[in-house]
């Protein structure tokens, strides 16, 4: 298999850290026998995590931290004026003036951006020999705000991953995708926020494992950022997600490893070119408290404060427009299927290769 990605091409310190900051800051204790049996640690950090093999901890305590993370996080005023569809076939005005206020993006620096990443890509050793899609490397250049070079290191990012771990890129099988579309896992709203985001929901509870194994829930984890990315209008304006946790148990707990936990962070917010505005956690349960425990000492001090976790549904309605949630979370849409958008989505997964593909429009 080669040395593996996180070890390589990243170095010790982001892993450790979580690591360590699980066991001493979160109060999270893990089988750590486990973790030393992980072929993808180095000595360094075995020995690091070794002095704490004296506890000897061989199942899973929980000690919740009750703070929200984002406890004082301004609450913004809803507005139901120009609630855009999810569907769409170009960008409204008010995009492209967000774009050039937010992401530094004007027609004139959309073609020089282009230009400048390409001639580096030229004689960069990882990626020399790809050619791009334009529309692709436009996805990077709008996510790190034409910056050039944060642009390089986030698509070189992508490659290493891609190439370490491409099967994570394939879909998944329609009979294996029929296994979650009756449960609703995904649920992409058919209207964006105000500001133009679009908003998935996932019901982090009507994952079976033993129906979509953890292998396929990965793919589609990808296949849904990668088409879903391909909308100019999301490119520019991000995504929101909210978590549902009504449900889950120790069932799906058992994935929510250090490893699977880092290694989602860091394909999400690393490697691939979305921009998440909000993160909304709702049913709070043991799995996202293990998760988010996991993930608070990697995420930035941005990305903490958009993380939200409610004490009843309602909450939802502080930073969405009651019109565009299902009623279940306290909104007015009765109808909110996203089945034929998944399937579609995965079908065209099929064309995507490692240099990207066309927009949507």
């Amino acid at each position: 298999m080669g040395e593996p990605f996180p070890v390589t091409h990243l170095g010790q310190a982001p892993l450790l850290k979580l690591l360590l900051n699980s066991f001493l800051h979160n109060r999270l204790l893990i089988d750590l026998k486990l973790i030393l049996s992980a072929y993808w640690l180095d000595d360094f950090t075995k020995t690091c995590i070794s002095t704490f093999e004296e506890v000897r901890i061989h199942s899973i305590f929980f000690f919740w931290n009750k703070t929200p993370i984002s406890s004082n996080s301004p609450k913004p005023m809803m507005s139901t004026k120009d609630i855009y569809p999810l569907h769409m076939t170009y960008l409204p005005d008010f995009i492209k003036e967000k774009s050039e206020e937010e992401l530094n993006e004007t027609p004139e620096r959309k073609v020089t951006g282009l230009q400048e990443l390409k001639e580096i890509l030229q004689n960069d050793k990882v990626m020399k020999g790809i050619q791009f899609h334009d529309d692709f490397l436009t996805q990077f250049l709008r996510k790190n705000k034409y910056d050039t070079f944060r642009s390089l290191k986030n698509l070189q990012n992508y490659v290493l991953f891609r190439r370490k771990y491409s099967s994570k890129f394939e879909g998944v099988t329609d009979e294996d995708l029929s296994a979650i579309l009756p449960d609703k896992f995904y649920v992409l709203l058919p209207n964006r926020c105000p500001e133009g985001c679009a908003v998935l929901i996932v019901k982090v509870g009507n994952w079976n494992p033993t129906e979509f194994s953890f292998e396929n829930l990965e793919k589609s984890i990808f296949f849904l950022n990668m088409q879903i990315l391909r909308d100019p209008m999301i490119q520019i304006c991000g995504m929101k997600i909210i978590y549902d946790c009504k449900g889950s148990s120790f069932q799906q707990l058992r994935y929510v490893t250090p490893y699977n936990t880092y290694m989602y962070y860091h394909s999400m917010l690393n490697c691939l070119a979305g921009r998440y505005k909000g993160l909304h956690i709702i049913n709070d349960s043991i799995v996202m408290k293990t998760m988010f425990t996991l993930l608070k000492s990697l995420m930035t001090k941005k990305l903490r404060s958009r993380v939200h976790f409610h004490s009843c549904v309602e909450d939802l309605l502080d930073f969405f427009p009651q019109s565009i949630l299902p009623i279940e979370y306290g909104g007015e849409l009765i109808n909110c299927e996203s089945e034929d958008w998944l399937i579609n989505a995965n079908k065209e997964q099929a064309k995507c290769t490692i240099e990207g593909q066309s927009n949507l429009y």
